[in-house]
């Protein structure tokens, strides 16, 4: 994983726990505390090669609101976006015909599609 990938807000692993990225700066990351004994510290500079991508998987996108299908969850959006994810490729339709198919195989991939889309969803873990 390379700092490019990510964003601010970003889901991320930090010693297999849940985390979300806070900034990015000289081959850190400062990521918010979620649960346990790192919530005392509030947030706290982990090395890039400490961190992992969560793998995105249909349970997360069913909390977040995708509809289960035979062979993907589909999402609808307010802003007219229709988005379909099968856990390994990513498909955004606005309008007439799709116009997007990305890889999406991590929870910040889906993450950077919705923000591409204007679409400003809190994810669910």
């Amino acid at each position: 994983m390379e700092a490019t990938e990510l964003m601010t807000g970003d889901w991320v692993l930090y010693r297999g726990q849940p985390h979300k990225v806070k900034e990015i700066y000289h081959g850190l990351i400062c990521i918010e505390a979620q649960t346990g004994i790192d919530a005392v510290l509030g947030e706290f500079d982990a090395f890039l090669e400490d961190i992992q991508p969560i793998p995105l998987t249909q349970e997360i996108l069913e909390k977040n609101g995708f509809k289960d299908c035979q062979f993907y969850g589909e999402l609808l959006s307010e802003g007219g976006w229709q988005i379909i994810c099968d856990c390994s490729r990513l498909g955004m339709r606005h309008g007439a015909g799709w116009m997007m198919d990305i890889p999406c195989k991590y929870v910040h991939e889906l993450q950077h599609a919705l923000r591409l889309c204007k679409i400003e969803k809190e994810i669910v873990l």
